[in-house]
């Protein structure tokens, strides 16, 4: 793993989350987002989106999601913020 903070993006409620984390990645990688591999290689969107889906019954306020896409460590807490780290290999 990298030992930079990586790139963190606060809740938007102009984005999805599946949006939010493609453009997390894309600024953590210095990428474009046509550039990025799909994000349906590394997890499913329809249910990313799913978890994250603001319900009048239900309050989310812990817990969150890990997975790993583009080479990148990407986690999305229950307050729809979204985390991404660049992953490192190391040459030995």
């Amino acid at each position: 793993m990298s030992t930079t903070l990586g790139t963190e993006q606060a809740p938007q409620d102009s984005r999805s989350v599946t949006e939010s984390v493609l453009h997390a990645i894309a600024d953590e990688l210095d990428a474009d987002l046509l550039d990025l591999e799909p994000l349906h290689d590394a997890v499913d969107p329809d249910a990313l989106e799913t978890i994250f889906d603001d319900t009048s019954s239900t309050n989310r306020n812990t817990g969150s999601v890990t997975f790993e896409s583009n080479g990148c460590a990407v986690t999305v807490a229950a307050n729809g913020s979204v985390t991404v780290q660049a992953m490192t290999t190391s040459n030995e």
